[in-house]
């Protein structure tokens, strides 16, 4: 199977990896059929902080379906067989802040972007991108030419 590897700042790759298997009973298996490239993504690509050279990458935004049984949880929350939900979700509620990286682009030309309709506000991607393409997206994103990139697995 194909997974996106962040090599070094400024690049990433795409390579064939082994599947992954069921370790225990509550393991599953997803398939991701989307992803997407946050903006907190971009740190990582842009200046190679915190990430091993050749790593796979740490998104965190995806869609998928489940294969090989197993079992899932809420995305976040602790699993535990005997709590009630409630009182374990109010314990993993985190509220964090900061200015959004759409902040940066330039004012002018984003309000005339989206006034001459070459952007539609109301859309949260801006571009989508083959897996095979990944450096392209980091990269757009980056260069502030994609508010938010998806990424289709074929």
């Amino acid at each position: 199977m194909k997974s996106a590897i962040f090599e070094k700042a400024g690049l990433m790759t795409v390579e064939e990896v082994a599947k992954p298997t069921l370790q225990a009973d509550d393991d599953v298996i997803i398939k991701v059929v989307r992803a997407c490239v946050c903006g907190s993504d971009l740190w990582s690509y842009a200046n190679g902080d915190e990430k091993a050279a050749h790593s796979e990458n740490s998104g965190h935004e995806a869609l998928g379906v489940i294969h090989n049984g197993g079992r899932v949880g809420f995305v976040g929350v602790p699993h535990y067989n005997n709590r009630p939900l409630g009182s374990t979700f109010a314990q993993n509620i985190t509220v964090g802040g900061g200015s959004a990286s759409v902040t940066t682009y330039d004012k002018q030309l984003l309000l005339k972007a989206v006034l001459d309709g070459d952007i539609n506000p109301g859309r949260v991607f801006t571009n989508t991108y083959r897996l095979d393409d990944i450096n392209q997206a980091y990269k757009d994103m980056q260069d502030r030419k994609a508010i938010k990139s998806m990424i289709v697995m074929d």
